[in-house]
This record gives structure tokens, sequence and C-alpha cells, in this order.
């Protein structure tokens, strides 16, 4: 989904590798795509995939959230994320026995929540997101598109 532009600048052209969907939260990383596409099969998982990437050299941690958990594995959901990895957040949704009827009405959302260590290294996860106080937690949603099997996704 990526696209390259041609730009001329000062009599010189220039590619450009534009990143569909990226998404910069605060500086501190960049994911993409800037929506979840499930493409759904009756009685096989959909899968897709959230990539992010620090932009800050300092550690940072991170946490998923879904409004529907019983819906949805993701791995990882939480960790730490060191200065400039990339990582793939693998997001799996329940084998659906049939498609459902409201398959282009998806309400399913994701949060993905990202903050600064800083000396508290040493915190269990759960420690850590009780002491980071809400400024201090950058925080982007995402939609969740649904396309059936044969259907073409409609773009927005």
């Amino acid at each position: 989904r990526d696209r390259v532009e041609t730009v001329k600048v000062g009599g010189v052209w220039f590619w450009i590798v534009l990143w569909i969907g990226l998404i910069s939260m605060d500086g501190l990383v960049q994911t993409t795509p800037s929506e979840l596409t499930f493409h759904l099969k009756e009685g096989s998982h959909a899968k897709t995939t959230l990539l992010m990437r620090s932009l800050v050299s300092e550690e940072l941690a991170f946490k998923v959230k879904t409004t529907n958990p019983k819906r949805y594995v993701v791995k990882p959901n939480a960790g730490p994320l060191r200065g400039g990895q990339e990582l793939q957040i693998e997001i799996t949704m329940e084998v659906l026995d049939t498609l459902p009827e409201d398959l282009h009405h998806c309400k399913d959302k994701f949060l993905l929540q990202v903050a600064k260590i800083l000396g508290k290294e040493k915190l269990s996860a759960g420690d850590f997101w009780s002491t980071v106080s809400p400024d201090e937690i950058k925080s982007q949603k995402y939609k969740v598109h649904l396309v059936g099997d044969g259907d073409e996704m409609e773009e927005t």
C-alpha cells in the first residue's frame, strides 16, 4: 500500500516513498496502517499486523486495548519498545462460523497507548501504567474494517 511520488525541487527530481496510513504519535512512535483491515473467510482466523517504530532513543512502554477483547487476540499486547526498535503487533480475529450481517458497519476499535519509561524500569507492567500520569500517555485509536470473502475494500 506504499505509494511512490516524484517531486521536482530546484530542477532536480526526487522519488519519495509514502507510507500510506502512517501515523506519528507526538514524535514517540510511528505506526502503520491507520486502520485495521481483516479479510474474513468463514471457518478461518483473520489476521492483520500493526507495525510500530520508535522514533526516540529512550525506552518506551506500550499496550494495546480493544473494545471487543473476546473477538481478538493481540500479540504482543503490551511490553517495552527500545529506542529505534520496530515491532510487529499481530492481531488475530476469532474463527467465525458465518460472516456477520453488519460486516461493513463494524464498531470494533483498538487503542494503542505509549509512554516513556524514564526511571520506572523496575516496575511491573501493571504498576508502571498505574503510576504514569494521563498527560504522559500518548494514545491512538484504530478503526476496524471487515472485508468479506470476495468483497472489495472501499477506499475512504
